[in-house]
């Protein structure tokens, strides 16, 4: 039998509205970020098409940033944050590029320690 050390994927400790979450910066994150941007896109073409319906209406656009929130930090972690405040697309927007903008300087990150150590 063969043992093998790993290091674990880095944890990032996010604090939104005075209560703390964490996200792992590893490949699975990463696919996470990938199917959220390719959503988006999509969804983005209907609106430039001028298709008009649920999805790309404000209450579907703010169901799809709390949904691609939580599935970064975790599910009911939007209402958490949010509290009785009212969850508005421009609100859940903010949200949600700041827990991206988090995600990928954790990455940066990474990859400026892997330099390190090469």
């Amino acid at each position: 039998m063969t043992d093998e050390f790993k290091f674990k994927d880095q944890q990032l400790l996010l604090k939104l509205c005075g209560r703390e979450f964490s996200v792992i910066a590893g490949e699975e994150t990463a696919q996470i970020c990938g199917d959220i941007l390719t959503e988006a896109k999509r969804r983005l073409e209907k609106l430039k098409c001028g298709i008009t319906d649920d999805e790309i209406s404000e209450t579907g656009i703010c169901e799809f940033l709390k949904e691609s929130v939580e599935k970064l930090i975790g599910i009911g972690s939007v209402d958490i944050i949010f509290g009785k405040r009212q969850q508005t697309v421009s609100d859940m927007a903010d949200l949600m590029c700041y827990v991206v903008s988090k995600i990928r300087n954790g990455y940066i990150g990474d990859a400026k320690q892997d330099k390190m150590l090469d």
